[in-house]
């Protein structure tokens, strides 16, 4: 076997294992973040007519995403920080912020309606892992250890 071909197949092994280490990672996070939007561990409250309810949130650890996602049983007015991006509007509405610096907030539910509100809710944080990074370097150096594999065998049946 061509030291080339050696060479590929280590080059290869280790872009494989850094890939899925980050593809591990990457779906490690996602899968937190789908538990948030499917409200899998929602509280539930009862918002009385003109009364209102605080969520309050706190951000320790840099970068981070914070998913909040309410499912009511009438519409009702939501007031969240200008950091936050609204996602989705069905029955179900999802906020979403990234943020890269350490913070504190609030986000207020107000039932403007003239009856009783049922809420559901559940807020979510996540921090990303840096192994999430690894998935587009380990690729490349798959494809790499791929590469030159195949010179070395190509050059191995030469020397022949």
């Amino acid at each position: 076997m061509h030291k080339l071909t050696k060479v590929g197949i280590i080059v290869l092994v280790i872009g494989i294992i850094m890939a899925g280490l980050g593809l591990y990672s990457t779906f490690t996070l996602a899968g937190s973040l789908t538990s948030v939007i499917e409200l899998k561990n929602a509280q539930t409250i009862t918002l009385n007519p003109n009364s209102s309810y605080k969520i309050s949130y706190s951000i320790t650890k840099t970068p981070a995403i914070v998913m909040l996602a309410l499912n009511s049983s009438k519409p009702m007015s939501v007031t969240v920080p200008a950091t936050f991006s609204r996602l989705s509007q069905n029955n179900e509405i999802v906020y979403e912020m990234v943020t890269t610096t350490t913070q504190t907030g609030t986000i207020t539910l107000y039932n403007n309606n003239t009856v009783p509100v049922t809420v559901e809710y559940q807020l979510g944080q996540v921090t990303p892992s840096l192994l999430s990074a690894l998935v587009l370097p380990g690729g490349l150096l798959a494809i790499i250890g791929i590469i030159l594999a195949i010179i070395g065998a190509i050059m191995g049946r030469r020397r022949s």
